[in-house]
């Protein structure tokens, strides 16, 4: 049998690895309301539930542990041996900020990528968790029956429910990669647990007393720029549902992410009917990991963060408040990769952050009143009059010449935020461009083409991108955003270190005979300090840049159809 090979690089594994050699940027809190720590210390947190006492409940990652076994890398696809252990957590927070460990479940370490806890749901007063992924032959299982499985939480022990990778052996339903990864979850009003597998792309119903699994609907692939071989090279990634809740209204809704390559204004939120079909319901939103019902009868999504050209713009996590078609609005913003939201009756929201990360840095933020009805009215407001005046904000500012930071792009629509060279007073040539969200994004941070040098004036422009969606086309169809037929655009100063100048002959003639003098003054090898570095050997920090940068640009984006 030939195995089938990864589909995509995790998600959460490509950021991983990007922030190890990317500034590290803690937890930020949006401008627009007072954000309060309640708890901290986490790995990875992925889930959070708000109890009807009032208790909070997280569920994390965890670091993996010590036991060994064979393991098919989501990165490679080669076997690898990953390490697992009981170390992903649910924990309690009382009203004290006490934090209480009330269960552990398995976590899987496979190089970069942890794989743990995801999600909670109480129902009938029962706790229930999603856990960890397993993909790969078909033939094989999991260490234990509690890993890519719904388990019920019980007295300090889990249990598991119903195996989401034996239901995924068995059917495969998209017809494409063996790949369970069971994450969002929701109870029903059904009585039945309401499961997203993230993997596989599809919507299950579990039974939680027979344990029986129904397949409810498979999400379609969604546009990319670029074709997929996995999927005979439609111009598709995958949908990648995340979170599933049940609205006021009863409807069942999914968020996608989707994958690869993170198109800001590719996430939507689906709607499910009652046969099953999955409808279009919100649509322009960016890399979306859960949605919520809130108590004031809005559904609640969270913006895991934009992806840019560069990677991960840091702090640009948000909460949308989703609003049929295009028009959810930002209601928190500044966020480091959150993950998961939850509310309690007041209508305070609660929501995990630092979802990758150092250990321990994963926290839970509480931001008051956020889903009170008064409040989501005076935003709904502000929003909807932020998004009828774009614009750029930018100040001069130092730069070591290959890339610049805007303050904050207001953006009606998903588009480009564009840098123009100076042509004698006016925008002239495109030197820079990266990519921007609907809504309003901080510091963003745009790579230019080509350094400057010395002190240069710079034009920052919003652009439309109204041609193939995440392809920039200009001179074409994503041309400049007008208000009131001017163009946003706003020029700055750069102020960079300026050009080394050639040497004259004479100061390369002294400078040679200074080399020449320096490398007789070196001893041989054999009377050299030892470092106890082997000659060829490479910082680990040069190894994961040369190991991003190959899974970016030659792996990360499909997997190889099944021979």
């Amino acid at each position: 049998m030939n195995l089938r090979q990864p589909r995509l690089l995790s998600l959460f594994l490509v950021l991983a690895l990007l922030l190890t050699f990317a500034p590290w940027g803690g937890t930020a809190l949006a401008d627009s309301h007072t954000g309060e720590l309640v708890a901290e210390g986490f790995n990875g947190p992925m889930g959070i539930l708000v109890a009807p006492d009032g208790s909070i409940w997280v569920i994390d990652s965890g670091l993996g542990g010590e036991t060994e076994f064979p393991f098919l890398d989501p990165a490679s696809g080669q076997e690898v041996t990953a390490r697992y252990g009981d170390s992903a957590r649910i924990v309690r927070i009382d009203e004290t900020g006490e934090q209480t460990v009330v269960a552990n479940l398995p976590s899987i370490s496979a190089g970069q990528d942890m794989l743990g806890g995801a999600r909670l749901a109480l129902l009938d007063g029962t706790l229930y968790a999603t856990s960890s992924q397993w993909l790969g032959d078909p033939t094989t299982s999991p260490p234990v029956d509690t890993i890519a499985a719904v388990v019920k939480v019980e007295d300090g022990a889990i249990t598991a429910v119903a195996n989401t990778w034996a239901f995924e052996a068995a059917n495969n339903p998209d017809g494409l990669i063996y790949d369970s990864h069971p994450y969002g979850l929701a109870a029903g009003p059904d009585g039945m647990l309401w499961v997203a597998d993230a993997a596989a792309n599809d919507l299950l119903k579990v039974d939680p007393a027979t344990g029986a699994i129904e397949l409810v609907t498979v999400f379609e692939g969604v546009p990319a720029p670029f074709p997929n071989p996995i999927r005979g090279d439609a111009m598709e990634t995958d949908p990648v549902p995340t979170g599933v809740t049940v609205g006021a209204d009863g409807n069942v809704y999914v968020a996608l992410l989707p994958g690869f390559p993170f198109t800001p204004g590719s996430a939507k939120v689906m709607q499910i009917s009652a046969d099953g079909a999955a409808v279009d319901y919100a649509t322009g939103l960016t890399m979306l990991t859960d949605v919520q019902a809130g108590p004031d009868g809005s559904l609640y999504a969270v913006q895991f963060a934009v992806f840019g050209e560069q990677g991960p713009v840091p702090n640009s996590g948000a909460i949308v408040r989703v609003q049929e078609g295009d028009a959810s609005q930002t209601v928190v913003e500044g966020l480091s990769f959150p993950t998961a939201i939850a509310f309690n009756e007041a209508g305070d929201a609660y929501v995990t952050v630092n979802g990758v990360g150092a250990p321990g840095s994963g926290a839970v933020v509480k931001f008051a009143g956020l889903a009170s009805g008064d409040m989501a009215e005076e935003e709904m407001g502000e929003e909807e009059a932020m998004a009828e005046t774009p614009a750029v904000h930018v100040s001069d500012q130092e730069t070591d010449g290959t890339q610049v930071t805007v303050d904050q792009v207001v953006a009606a629509e998903a588009g480009w935020l564009v840098i123009h060279a100076d042509g004698d007073g006016r925008p002239g040539p495109v030197i820079g461009k990266t990519a921007v969200p609907a809504g309003t994004t901080d510091n963003v941070v745009v790579v230019l083409d080509e350094p400057i040098y010395g002190e240069t004036t710079l034009w920052a422009m919003l652009h439309v991108d109204a041609g193939e969606l995440g392809t920039y086309e200009f001179p074409g169809a994503d041309g400049p955003v007008r208000v009131d037929d001017a163009v946003v655009v706003t020029p700055f100063t750069a102020t960079a270190p300026e050009m080394m100048t050639e040497e004259s002959p004479a100061e390369e003639e002294e400078m040679a005979e200074e080399s020449e003098t320096a490398e007789e003054e070196v001893p041989p090898p054999d009377q050299l300090p030892q470092t106890g570095v082997a000659a060829n050997s490479l910082p680990s920090s040069v190894a994961v840049a040369g190991l991003v940068l190959l899974a970016l640009v030659g792996g990360v984006a499909w997997r190889r159809r099944q021979g």
